[in-house]
């Protein structure tokens, strides 16, 4: 991911004013060009329940509003925050004005499994079949540092391990719908190593050891995604589960609160260089564009990488298309999954 934005920043600078470039960074406000009309045409969601994490902002508020006004009953899955309340009212409205049920709050910090599992017994009690779970969450090229109750490295955790534990924990719910989707946030930052390292999945310090900058974790944690997604999806192939599908969908180069959290954290890629290539962004909304496809349509292929089919893939209409990492066989989805269970302390049985 670091290449690629370098390679965008140069045009950049011709692209804004080179004062503008030492302001603190703002997400670029950018129009929608494509998600009005796909929502549009999604069919309706009336007695579907779909569970959201990460909706404060970015993808996840726009796929909470877009399920709403489908008719759609919305988990919103959140650190509770005065971001999540307002966040919550805002899609509550939503609903509202189409006849959707009210959208619910349930409190999850990714940080720590215990959250997670609450979380789940939250879900559960509020919904009898899950049709959809995003996991949309994410954090992206974060100092490296490990998660105060569990010690593994903050991005691993909750771009991925956390993920895979609340995947697990709501699996019976999905199981009960006729059409479920597990979809999962991955980002063209997989793109950037060649095969998933599962070192990576050891404990901090020594998750990072290999690791020169956080955004490479952060390219490890998004191919982790892809890697979780098709296991997934041998698995349900395996055990002949065709009710159930696995998916994986990436933003391109979306405007959302990614960038700024990062430029904030005073990574190498800070305000300056951020203000460099947000000329290139697309609206958050549009990079949700890949989720919500693979959320309801029919002609998605459980297993897929979906994404932006223009500009270095970083926006347009999305498509399936294959990441560019090292072929991914079955031995490494097996060893994947089998660290992932050892990590999060609990088995995951399709």
């Amino acid at each position: 991911m670091a290449a690629l934005y370098a390679a965008v920043a140069g045009v950049g600078v011709a692209s804004v004013g080179i004062a503008s470039l030492f302001r603190e960074y703002e997400p670029l406000k950018c129009d929608s060009v494509i998600w009005r009309d796909l929502l549009d045409k999604t069919p309706e969601q009336k007695g579907k329940t779909v569970a959201i994490t990460g909706t404060t902002s970015g993808t996840g508020l726009a796929l909470a509003k877009g399920f709403a006004e489908k008719g759609a009953k919305v988990l919103m899955l959140n650190r509770t925050s005065d971001r999540s309340e307002k966040a919550w009212e805002e899609v509550v409205r939503v609903g509202r004005a189409h006849g959707a049920p009210d959208a619910i709050h349930i409190d999850c910090d990714l940080q720590k499994f215990s959250s997670v599992r609450k979380a789940v017994k939250e879900v559960k009690k509020n919904a009898d079949v899950l049709d959809v779970l995003c996991n949309n969450a994410g954090i992206m090229a974060l100092p490296f540092k490990g998660t105060e109750e569990n010690g593994f490295d903050q991005q691993m955790q909750v771009n991925c391990l956390s993920h895979f534990l609340l995947t697990q924990g709501v699996f019976p719910l999905l199981s009960k719908s006729k059409d479920a989707r597990v979809v999962n946030h991955a980002s063209v930052a997989a793109n950037t190593n060649g095969e998933f390292d599962l070192t990576s999945l050891e404990k901090h310090p020594e998750c990072s050891e290999h690791y020169s900058t956080p955004w490479q974790m952060y390219g490890q944690t998004k191919l982790a995604n892809i890697v979780f997604t098709k296991a997934l999806d041998s698995r349900l192939r395996k055990k002949k589960i065709t009710n159930v599908k696995a998916l994986v969908a990436h933003p391109g180069f979306a405007a959302t609160e990614l960038q700024t959290t990062h430029a904030k954290s005073g990574g190498r890629f800070n305000h300056f260089v951020m203000n460099l290539i947000k000329p290139f962004f697309q609206s958050a909304e549009d990079g949700a564009a890949g989720i919500l496809l693979c959320s309801y349509s029919m002609d998605v292929e459980s297993g897929k990488f979906y994404g932006p089919s223009h500009g270095m893939r970083g926006k347009g209409f999305p498509e399936p298309h294959e990441p560019k990492a090292k072929p991914i066989t079955e031995e490494m989805m097996g060893k994947f999954w089998k660290k992932h269970e050892e990590c999060v302390g609990t088995r995951f049985e399709v």
